[in-house]
């Protein structure tokens, strides 16, 4: 249901920003 969207898309989000933290800190 519309429940299970939203937590996929919090997920999602939250992968998203910490995937850019990380490349973020490889890169320099």
């Amino acid at each position: 249901g519309p429940e299970q969207g939203r937590i996929t898309a919090a997920i999602l989000g939250i992968l998203a920003v910490l995937a850019a933290a990380a490349a973020y800190f490889l890169l320099g």
